[in-house]
């Protein structure tokens, strides 16, 4: 309805202009989610519309897709809604790992703030979810390039599976 209208028109300024305007869009679509929490369909549907509306950000700024995706993690947490929660951090989760094939240490940078935001709703999570994101973060992390060996590789990468005892 009008949220699909408003990210139409913002749509038309161009990329550099989205990188702009679709953050507050994301935010408002966010503080909906929270009201609308207690209506589960609804709650939804306004997580999956900011969650089309970030990826349309990815290619113009993955830094800032990825931190609203991390912002959405933890409104999804906030509405007790574990497949939401699942969906944004899978999605930052790709989405670092894009960022590791074109520099390091933004992917490096990445990959913490996607563990705290992984740790910090690891109970919103069931077992199996949580597992399948660790070893999916664990995967990348072995993966950053030769360059980004002067970073200190976070080592409670290896202490998330056991977060959830």
């Amino acid at each position: 309805g009008l949220y699909d209208a408003l990210r139409t028109r913002l749509a038309r300024g161009g990329v550099q202009k989205a990188r702009i305007t679709f953050p507050s869009l994301v935010f408002g679509c966010l503080r909906l989610a929270v009201r609308v929490a207690d209506k589960k369909s609804e709650c939804i549907r306004v997580c999956e519309f900011a969650s089309e509306t970030i990826g349309a950000l990815t290619e113009a700024d993955p830094l800032l897709a990825l931190l609203l995706y991390l912002e959405g993690v933890a409104t999804t947490a906030q509405c007790e809604n574990p497949a939401m929660v699942y969906d944004f951090l899978s999605t930052a989760i790709v989405l670092d790992g894009i960022q590791l094939e074109q520099q390091a240490k933004s992917a490096f940078n990445g990959l913490t703030l996607v563990l705290g935001a992984l740790a910090d709703c690891a109970g919103s999570l069931d077992a199996n979810n949580y597992a399948t994101l660790t070893n999916r973060l664990c995967k990348y992390a072995n993966h950053l390039p030769n360059d980004a060996e002067r970073y200190v590789i976070p080592d409670y990468c290896f202490l998330l599976p056991n977060a959830l005892a």
